[in-house]
């Protein structure tokens, strides 16, 4: 299947994973299966490079910026929460419906 018209380009072959990942949420703010479809690395190795992210950003005068979880029934949001991996349920309402983190690069 093509990719549509909206979706940013691939990254680079030959580029690291924080690489791949870096590349895919520069300027946009994106699911980790968002980022895992466009850098073609497994979810799991997305969540692992996106910890390397968040700990060497600081270095490049950089921060991951993380819009927090939140629960699509009742809307609690995960404010709170060190993990970037997406949350398996509501604390409140016990729903397993919740709308993953998003993640952005950025100054």
């Amino acid at each position: 299947m093509p990719p549509s018209q909206d979706s940013p380009p691939p990254p680079e072959r030959g580029l690291t994973a924080p690489q791949a990942v870096a590349a895919a949420i520069a300027g946009a703010e994106l699911s980790a299966r968002e980022i895992s479809q466009i850098a073609g690395l497994p979810e799991r190795q997305v969540y692992d490079a996106l910890e390397h992210l968040a700990r060497s950003a600081r270095g490049r005068h950089e921060k991951l910026h993380v819009t927090p979880a939140a629960c699509a029934d009742c809307g609690f949001t995960f404010t709170k929460r060190d993990r970037l991996t997406k949350p398996s349920r509501c604390p409140v309402c016990h729903s397993t419906h919740i709308d993953p983190p998003r993640f952005r690069l950025g100054g």
